[in-house]
């Protein structure tokens, strides 16, 4: 009973992850729609090579910064982390609507690229609440949540021509908005029903564990992916 048990508290847990997970992975790819819509209906006159940065910014952001986001998550448990990820990216989302220029637009996009780290939150947290032989299949299912980019890939363009039907100026602004409210909803739902696990006997401070981190090669292979 207590193993059943147990395991109903891990799919719980498992069921929210991968949920999290899907909603910021269909975030993280927002800018390979939205970027393409807005630069060929003319909404905002960005150069090819701007185009390239937008569009990369997001991916290398979420990319980079997984290893120090997966430290915080072992030493302070996924419920935190995961739920302040999620809260914190609903933000610049929120505030992207408000970009009239390519700095702008910018910035908020190395802002919200923050939810493509919620990988390493997940596979952390995920791992931490299942015993060995289930880590193959809860792992698996999490592994799911990548489903989110393919989300954003075939929706994202029919809501943005959708939207601008009555509004081709300023349609698009309602896309972002939208998923800045499911990354907020997530968040509650996570901060609210999970429970916080983390390692046991991690006797290392955040100082300590952030200081693989002064390696140039933990970057450079973050860049890489």
């Amino acid at each position: 009973m207590t193993t059943t048990n147990s395991l109903s508290q891990s799919h719980r847990i498992l069921f929210l992850n991968t949920l999290a997970f899907t909603v910021c992975f269909a975030c993280w790819t927002l800018n390979g729609v939205l970027v393409t819509f807005l630069v060929d209906n003319g909404i905002f006159k960005w150069s090819v090579v701007q185009v390239g940065w937008l569009l990369g910014i997001p991916i290398l952001t979420g990319s980079i910064m997984r290893l120090p986001i997966g430290m915080l998550t072992d030493k302070y448990g996924g419920k935190y982390v995961f739920s302040f990820l999620l809260l914190l990216c609903s933000i610049p989302l929120f505030l992207l609507p408000l970009a009239d220029s390519f700095f702008m637009f910018a910035v908020l996009s190395f802002l919200f690229g923050m939810v493509g780290t919620s990988f390493a939150v997940g596979i952390g947290f995920t791992s931490i609440w299942y015993p060995k032989e289930w880590q193959g299949r809860s792992l698996g299912i999490f592994g799911m949540g990548n489903a989110g980019a393919a989300i954003t890939t075939f929706m994202a363009p029919s809501l943005l021509n959708e939207f601008s039907i009555d509004d081709p100026q300023n349609g698009w602004k309602l896309l972002p908005v939208i998923y800045g409210v499911a990354l907020l909803v997530i968040g509650m739902l996570f901060l609210i029903f999970a429970k916080n696990k983390k390692l046991e006997n991690n006797t290392k401070t955040v100082s300590q564990m952030l200081g693989s981190l002064k390696s140039v090669r933990v970057w450079r292979f973050g860049a890489y992916y």
